[in-house]
């Protein structure tokens, strides 16, 4: 009878650990340089501020120094190019800030809230300033022989962007008046050295700055975005 050859557990063992190298250990892979990433993008960034910054003071500079270009439309224009200019000197910033720090907040609550606030008054007097263009367009297209005789165009201009600042002031306020409801990120309390003495710190500790209120998540995009394009 011939006999039967079994492989045992050993030289299974012994067969693959000679036919298979040993994987590389992830320590000896060289991590990739992540942080370069955010660097660039927030180069870029700061590089759009300086750009968006120059524009729209040129802009502002020519309607204010030629006569020509003082009229109507033309002063809608620099409504809109005034809140660019804060939107790229004040909120870009920002920004910048978080996508060097991953996202996070480091800085006080009050300066996320002045962030957002901000942010949301000039998005949304950018965009009420375009529907002011957009009807003052319309209405010089459709009836232009009314539209040339008015001798109030001037005064009735700066009414107009009066009006879409202030709309515009009154759906970014609440940030600041504590709609944002950020939640409390302080150490109250530390065990120092294992004992029962404890003292008392206020460390702060980094966040998210982002929207908190669903409320006022609702209200600010009804006003910033879903009227004005209904209008």
């Amino acid at each position: 009878m011939d006999s039967i050859y079994l492989p045992t557990i050993h030289s299974i063992i012994s067969d693959s650990s000679s036919s298979f190298s040993p994987l590389p250990s992830l320590s000896d892979e060289e991590p990739e340089d992540e942080e370069t990433i955010p660097n660039y993008w927030a180069l870029l960034l700061l590089l759009l501020c300086v750009v968006v910054v120059f524009g729209n003071v040129l802009v502002i500079l020519s309607v204010a120094r030629e006569k020509v270009l003082q009229n109507l439309t033309n002063y809608f224009i620099v409504s809109l190019a005034v809140a660019d200019l804060l939107v790229a000197g004040f909120v870009m910033p920002f920004s910048v800030y978080v996508l060097v720090n991953w996202g996070m907040w480091g800085l006080p609550k009050i300066a996320c809230d002045f962030y957002i606030a901000l942010d949301v008054i000039c998005s949304t007097s950018s965009i009420f300033n375009l529907v002011a263009i957009s009807i003052d367009r319309y209405y010089a297209v459709t009836a232009p022989i009314k539209y040339s005789q008015h001798r109030d165009k001037h005064m009735r201009s700066y009414v107009i962007i009066l009006l879409c600042w202030m709309a515009s002031i009154m759906i970014g306020s609440p940030v600041m008046l504590g709609a944002n409801n950020i939640p409390d990120t302080n150490i109250i309390t530390e065990v120092i050295n294992g004992t029962n003495d404890v003292s008392t710190t206020l460390q702060e500790k980094e966040f998210v700055c982002a929207f908190y209120n669903p409320e006022f998540i609702i209200y600010s995009s009804l006003g910033s975005f879903y009227i004005p394009c209904i209008v």
